[in-house]
């Protein structure tokens, strides 16, 4: 088991650690402590599926650090109103746009994708210095309540998962969820 610091350095370190072995990392965003890995990395992002017991029909929000990865993650060119939300919801929520055919399923429910610009000044770092969007699920098991607490994360995944990065967390509950890929605004989870 590794357990480092949040910080630019030790999350690079983790995450390819992570990466070579196709295994997830439980780490801090910008709201909750959250399971990923890189969306480039199939089997680890299956792995979370097993681990939490997770349906595979509810994809995870992707976590970005730039407004390219965003514009290669969705369909066609922002409109002005999505661009007016983004302006004003990000960062801090999860919006949910259509997807670009070319993303995985994997990552796509109903031809859309939930994304979030993150806040959080290492774990931007990390996804920039990688450029791969990283995906990010609530870390606990599926349909079992959210703890707030990383020495509860860690005893619940001891035996799972190996690669953690801890910080410290105001006891904040999870983002809003807003769907903008039409035009009627949705809100999914305020």
């Amino acid at each position: 088991m590794l357990i480092l610091k949040a910080n630019k350095p030790n999350g690079i370190k983790i995450f390819e650690k992570a990466m070579a072995n196709n295994q997830p990392v439980i780490f801090p965003t910008d709201t909750i402590y959250g399971i990923g890995t890189f969306i480039s990395n199939i089997k680890a992002n299956e792995k979370i599926y097993e681990i939490k017991g997770r349906p595979k029909n509810k994809p995870f929000p992707i976590l970005i650090s730039n407004i390219k990865q965003l514009n290669n993650l969705i369909e066609g060119k922002l409109s002005n109103k999505q661009n007016e939300l983004i302006n004003k919801y990000w960062p801090g929520s999860t919006l949910i746009f259509k997807a670009n055919p070319k993303v995985s399923s994997f990552f796509v429910y109903n031809n859309t994708i939930a994304i979030r610009y993150i806040e959080r000044n290492w774990l931007s770092d990390v996804i920039s210095h990688f450029n791969i969007p990283l995906t990010a699920t609530s870390a606990n098991l599926s349909g079992k309540e959210y703890k707030n607490n990383i020495s509860q994360i860690i005893n619940d995944f001891a035996l799972s998962i190996s690669f953690y990065i801890i910080d410290k967390l105001s006891n904040k509950k999870p983002s809003s969820i807003i769907d903008i890929s039409t035009d009627e605004i949705k809100i999914i989870r305020n």
